[in-house]
């Protein structure tokens, strides 16, 4: 905890009017494992840290005493690298393979999407246009049919497919499970609302369908006291929480959350049901089963806005059906997202900028990711 004169110091530093304050590996007043603030941090513009990235500068109150992250090589050897406690990388660009002439649109994946309530109409459509951007060849987005029609007039390229009633239940199982018997992924959650039917029907479903699977938002509501479901999985799944539904999905507090004490959970969580965890936030990160993650540098504080998530879970559901592995699609994923969020804020500014923004900067964004 930093106290006495060293505190002192800290607080001349930061009410300083210098233009730049850089602190050295990890800002003073900063846990470097969890980026908890032991006391009044260091609030830096730049940190330049060695050799591996340190955890603490992408969790916690670390995320913003950090400012922007520098990571340098020094000359350390391989085996102490190798044998790093924690195995965390930052995220690289993917790179789009070129698209052959001769291919049609089932190569570049079949997906489906269960998403949408009479409340939210919105959720389940930008997930669809996030994926379709991304490349997507077929896209089943399959809806309640009271919100069909309100769908059909929002989006053009997904094919959206209804089933009866106000909202998902077990009794419209059977129609979306033929649905999804030749489709490569599917993405369950956005929107759906909390109406304990739903939640019934969310957890049959994910135990029913043997492709991989995304849960996110709403989906994940209904795993809460029930991860017992995950376990049984056999297919690839990826769990999309915020750093709410996280907490709440493994039994951590809003305090444990602020404290940076997620990784842990999250690493437990993704050994035990073999699945990978992205944790949203403004350093996301992404937990593979083996504990090792990967580490996203991209994205802005506009990006703070409603439907986001679902964008982003389109994203990842797109790059599994083009065949990239379930880590490095959710991965990857999240740094395209940022990306494209970071276009869309040179744009419009953080303030306006939303989700119709950033999915219009997605086709951009890929188009130069691919030219190198």
């Amino acid at each position: 905890m930093v106290s006495g004169i060293a505190g002192d110091i800290i607080e001349i530093v930061n009410a300083s009017l210098a233009h730049a304050v850089v602190a050295v590996d990890i800002p003073s007043g900063i846990d470097c494992d969890t980026g908890m603030a032991l006391g009044t941090p260091v609030f830096a513009s730049d940190t330049v840290t060695f050799g591996l990235p340190k955890l603490g500068l992408y969790m916690g109150a670390g995320t913003e005493a950090a400012g922007e992250v520098h990571v340098e090589q020094l000359i350390y050897p391989d085996i102490l690298l190798e044998q790093s406690a924690i195995h965390a990388q930052l995220t690289e660009p993917p790179e789009f393979p070129e698209r052959m002439r001769t291919m049609h649109k089932a190569t570049y994946g079949k997906v489906a999407i269960i998403a949408g309530s009479p409340d939210y109409t919105g959720a389940p459509v930008f997930a669809a246009e996030a994926a379709l951007t991304t490349g997507t060849g077929t896209i089943h987005l399959i809806v309640p049919q009271s919100i069909a029609d309100v769908v059909r007039v929002k989006v053009d390229g997904p094919i959206v497919q209804a089933f009866a009633g106000d909202v998902l239940t077990v009794e419209a199982l059977p129609h979306i499970l033929e649905l999804l018997e030749d489709t490569t992924a599917a993405l369950i959650g956005p929107g759906l609302g909390r109406d304990p039917r739903t939640l019934e029907a969310v957890l049959l479903l994910a135990t029913a369908f043997k492709g991989t699977l995304i849960l996110d938002g709403d989906a994940l509501f209904a795993c809460v006291g029930h991860l017992d479901v995950l376990w049984k999985r056999d297919a690839p799944t990826i769990l999309t929480p915020h750093s709410g539904e996280f907490a709440r999905l493994v039994g951590l507090t809003p305090e444990d959350v602020e404290k940076g004490g997620t990784l842990s959970s999250a690493q437990t969580l993704a050994a035990q049901a073999s699945a990978v965890v992205h944790l949203k936030g403004h350093r996301s990160l992404t937990v593979l089963p083996d504990g090792s993650l990967y580490i996203n540098t991209t994205g802005n504080p506009g990006m703070a806005k409603p439907g986001m998530g679902d964008a982003l879970a389109g994203i990842i559901l797109s790059l599994v059906a083009r065949g990239v592995a379930p880590d490095l699609a959710t991965a990857q994923g999240a740094f395209i997202h940022g990306l494209a969020g970071d276009a869309a804020a040179e744009v419009m500014g953080e303030e306006s900028m939303g989700t119709p923004e950033l999915i219009m900067a997605l086709a951009a964004t890929i188009k130069e990711l691919n030219a190198g």
